[in-house]
C-alpha cells in the first residue's frame, strides 16, 4: 500500500508573520522538514485582505522555486449570505469580542483606548490611528458579561458565520495534516481553524507578537496547541485566555534568530555595502510610523546638531535613521536630515510590498546594525527587544520634541500599556522625557556602554524567549514531533 503524503498548511494571515517564516532561518528548517518527511507544503495568502496580483505572483514565484504552493488567503467572498455573515463577523462579532475581552480583564491598553474615544472632539485627529478608537457601543449591553463574550466567541467558531465555501474547497482538496494559524486572534483565522478541525488536522494557534494577548482579544478556542514567544505570554494565555498550560509551547520567534546567529554574519561587510561605517560610533535611531513617532524628526535633528558640535564626544559618529516597515512618509519626514554628512537615512523595505528575499537581506542588515551600534534610540517599539538580543544600550523616547500634542495622544502615553509596562520593570532601558535627559543618556552610554546591561539581559530572557536554541530549530523539532506522533 502506498502511504499518503503528509501535508502542512501555513496560514500567516499577515505580512509580518509571513516575514517571520519566509525571511528568517526558519525557512531553511522548513525545507529540511519538507525533504525529510516528503511533505506537501502550502502557504495560504500573505495578508488578511486581498493583495495585488504583483505581490501574490512575487511570493508565489519564490515559493514555487522550492516546490511550495501559495493559495489565496481569501479566494472569493461568495454569494450574498457569505458576504453578509463575513460583514457581521468582521465588523461586529470580532470587534465586540475584542472590546468585551479587554474590558473584562481591565487591561491598561483598553483604558487608554476608551479615554481617547470619549475625548475625540478635543483631540487633533492628525495623530489618531483607526486602532486608537474603540466606541463603547461595541460593549453594549453589559460589557463585563463573560456569558455574552462566550456566546460571541462560540458564534465565530460556527460554520454558518465563519465558514466560506471557497476555503472549504481548498481543505477538501488538500486535507492538511497540520494547519499552522499565524495569528490566532483574527477573524479569518477562525475560518481556517473551523475547517482544520473538521478535517481532523492538528491545528496550531500561534500568537503573532508579544503585545497581542493583552490587546487583541480572545484566541481561537479548542485548538490542538498554542505557540507563544516567551513564558510571560504563556502565563497570559493561562490567566486571561483560559488555555491549559500543557497545550502551550514556548517556541520564541524566528525574527530574533539572526541576533543569536550573528557570528555567521560578516557585519562589517554588510554595513559597508549600505554606506554605513563600522569603525565609528553608530547611533541607531529607529523611527516609528507618523502617528506613533510624533516629533521624531525634530529629535533626530537635535541629536545631529549635538554631534556636529562634538557635544557628546570628539569621536566620529554616524547616525543611522531606520524607517518603520509601514512608514510611507519616512523620506519626506526626515528630508532635512540629509544635509548632515554623518546621517544615513535607511529605508526599510515596505511590508505592504512584501518580498521574501529582500526581507531576508534586511534581517541580516538589522542584526549587523544592532551589533555594531553604540545605542538604539526609539519610541515604544519591539525594537527594544531586538536591541536586548545584541546587548545594545536602549533609549526610549517619551516626548515629542518640538511638537505640541494632547496628553492622550502623546508618545509618553503610549507606554501605559500592559506589555511595555512589563518591559520597563526590567530596568533594561532608559525612558527620557526631554532633550536634556536625552543628551545626558547618550553621553552616559558613550562613556559607560554596560549601563543597564543586566536589565537588557532580563529583556532578552523574558521577552525574546529561551534562546539556548534558535526559535527556528525549536519549531522544526516541534513540527517533527507532531508529524511522527
Amino acid at each position: 500500500m502506498i502511504k499518503r503524503k503528509k501535508s502542512i498548511m501555513f496560514v500567516p494571515g499577515n505580512s509580518f508573520v509571513t516575514r517571520n517564516y519566509l525571511s528568517t532561518p526558519f525557512f531553511d528548517e522548513l525545507l529540511k522538514l519538507k525533504e525529510s518527511y516528503n511533505l506537501d507544503v502550502y502557504f495560504a495568502g500573505i495578508e488578511s485582505n486581498p493583495v495585488s496580483r504583483d505581490i501574490f505572483d512575487k511570493v508565489s514565484s519564490f515559493l514555487s522555486n522550492h516546490d511550495i504552493s501559495l493559495i489565496p488567503l481569501v479566494p472569493e467572498r461568495g454569494f450574498f449570505k457569505e458576504r453578509f455573515f463575513w460583514k457581521i463577523r468582521q465588523d461586529f462579532l470580532h470587534k465586540s469580542s475584542v472590546y468585551r475581552f479587554n474590558d473584562i480583564n481591565s487591561f491598561i491598553t483598553h483604558k487608554r483606548y476608551r479615554d481617547i474615544t470619549s475625548n475625540l472632539k478635543n483631540l487633533n485627529h492628525d495623530y489618531l490611528w483607526n486602532t486608537d478608537v474603540w466606541p463603547s457601543y461595541l460593549g453594549f449591553p453589559f460589557p463585563k458579561s463573560k456569558k455574552i463574550l462566550n456566546i460571541f466567541i462560540k458564534m465565530m467558531t460556527m460554520k454558518l458565520i465563519s465558514g466560506q465555501n471557497s476555503i472549504k474547497k481548498v481543505f477538501d482538496k488538500i486535507s492538511p495534516d497540520i494547519v499552522f494559524i499565524g495569528d490566532s486572534q483574527t477573524p479569518i483565522s477562525f475560518t481556517y481553524s473551523i475547517y482544520g478541525l473538521m478535517h481532523k488536522s492538528y491545528v496550531i494557534g500561534n500568537v503573532r507578537t508579544w503585545d497581542h494577548l493583552t490587546k487583541n482579544g480572545p484566541v481561537i478556542p479548542h485548538l490542538s496547541e498554542y505557540w507563544v514567544w516567551n513564558n510571560t505570554m504563556k502565563d497570559e494565555m493561562v490567566k486571561f485566555h483560559n488555555v491549559e498550560s500543557d497545550l502551550i509551547n514556548v517556541v520564541g520567534s524566528p525574527q530574533f534568530d539572526n541576533y543569536f546567529n550573528i557570528k555567521n554574519l560578516n557585519s562589517d561587510s554588510i554595513l559597508e555595502s549600505h554606506g554605513i561605517k563600522s569603525d565609528v560610533n553608530i547611533i541607531l535611531f529607529g523611527s516609528n510610523r507618523f502617528h506613533r513617532g510624533i516629533g521624531e524628526p525634530s529629535i533626530a535633528k537635535h541629536i545631529a546638531e549635538k554631534i556636529k558640535s562634538s557635544f557628546y564626544s570628539k569621536s566620529n559618529f554616524q547616525m543611522v535613521i531606520r524607517s518603520h516597515p509601514m512608514d510611507q512618509d519616512f523620506e519626506k519626514r526626515f528630508q532635512s536630515l540629509k544635509n548632515y554628512p554623518f546621517v544615513k537615512l535607511l529605508k526599510t523595505p515596505n511590508i505592504d510590498n512584501f518580498n521574501p528575499i529582500q526581507y531576508k537581506e534586511d534581517g541580516y542588515l538589522m542584526a549587523s546594525l544592532l551589533e555594531k551600534s553604540k545605542m538604539l534610540i526609539c519610541g515604544q517599539s519591539t525594537l527594544a527587544i531586538d536591541a536586548s538580543c545584541t546587548n545594545t544600550p536602549i533609549i526610549n523616547l517619551a516626548f515629542e520634541g518640538q511638537e505640541d500634542v494632547p496628553d492622550l495622544l502623546s508618545v509618553s502615553n503610549r507606554y501605559f500599556v500592559n506589555h511595555y509596562q512589563d518591559l520597563l520593570k526590567t530596568d533594561g532601558t532608559k525612558l527620557v522625557s526631554n532633550f536634556q535627559e536625552l543628551d545626558n543618556q547618550i553621553s552616559n552610554y558613550i562613556d559607560n556602554p554596560n549601563q543597564y546591561s543586566e536589565g537588557r539581559k532580563k529583556i532578552k530572557d523574558q521577552f525574546a524567549g529561551d534562546n539556548k536554541d534558535l526559535s527556528s530549530v525549536r519549531i522544526f523539532n516541534r513540527l517533527k514531533e507532531i508529524l511522527e506522533n
